[in-house]
């Protein structure tokens, strides 16, 4: 999880280092090495101190209430994150990193998944055992990335210029409640959630940064679908996070599969506690 300039693939590390502080720390280097970031931002620096948690922190996590409001990760986080950040700046490529460290700091790197279905054979008492610590950064071009978080894309079909953003957790939070916002209004079913995390990404099109007219341009059905789906990859390349693959070995026909690694009620829970 580290990227330092010669970085390839490297392991997280978990060497305790404590510091000035009375209780144990490690730092962790973000997947966008701070370049998302103005320079005004100590999330600049692209380094981020977290403690070790504590029953504190295992109190925010079981919350009912927290749970309930859909803000338990965003409360742990806060709470072990030992440097003064404007944390709702995060982007959150970083922050998806920032979970898996805490994990790691909280139980340990090893996660289990039970009933995984072979897609092979069918068998579904595959057990997964699954280390932390092998998960890695993505690989990306951090030359890429700008501190104004700025993007220009021109849609390959329509020639329509837009300029976007990578989203943030402050985002991720508007894109949640009107989510919400749509499931009640709407009997219909239909998620939009991927239409409305687009809308929030997009902060011009040809120039005009109207809110208004950028929800036009999807709701009467500008956004033609072939260059939804050309814009959507290149917002991933370019997108710093942590790559959420393993891989799994299926113990009836042996089978190799990989696996998106979930994040269950389980991931900061384990039912193994005792």
């Amino acid at each position: 999880m580290s990227l330092d300039p010669d970085y390839k693939e490297k392991p997280l590390k978990t060497e305790i280092k404590s510091v000035e502080y009375d209780f144990p720390t490690e730092i962790f280097d973000l997947p966008s090495q701070g370049y998302s970031y103005s320079e005004e931002n100590s999330l600049s620096n692209g380094k981020l101190r977290l403690k070790y948690p504590s029953t504190k922190e295992e109190d925010i996590l079981t919350s009912q209430n927290l749970i309930k409001k859909g803000i338990y990760v965003d409360e742990f986080l806060k709470s072990i994150i030992v440097d003064s950040i404007d944390y709702d700046s995060l982007i959150i490529g970083d922050k998806n990193s920032l979970m898996i460290a805490g994990r790691i700091l909280l139980y340990g790197s090893e996660y289990i998944l039970t009933d995984i279905e072979c897609s092979d054979c069918g068998h579904t008492a595959n057990k997964v055992n699954i280390d932390l610590n092998e998960l890695t950064n993505k690989e990306l071009d951090v030359k890429k990335l700008n501190r104004l978080n700025e993007y220009e894309y021109t849609l390959p079909h329509s020639k329509v210029k837009l300029k976007f953003k990578l989203l943030s957790v402050k985002d991720e939070r508007a894109i949640t409640k009107e989510v919400e916002k749509h499931k009640r209004l709407d009997k219909s079913g239909k998620d939009l959630t991927g239409t409305i995390r687009l809308k929030h990404a997009i902060i011009e099109i040809n120039g005009d940064d109207n809110r208004n007219n950028i929800n036009n341009f999807f709701e009467k059905g500008k956004f033609l679908s072939k260059d939804s789906r050309e814009f959507k990859k290149h917002f991933y390349e370019l997108s710093p996070n942590i790559e959420m693959k393993s891989e799994y070995e299926c113990t009836q026909c042996g089978a190799v599969h990989q696996i998106v690694v979930p994040i269950t009620t389980e991931f900061f829970w384990p039912s193994t506690w005792i």
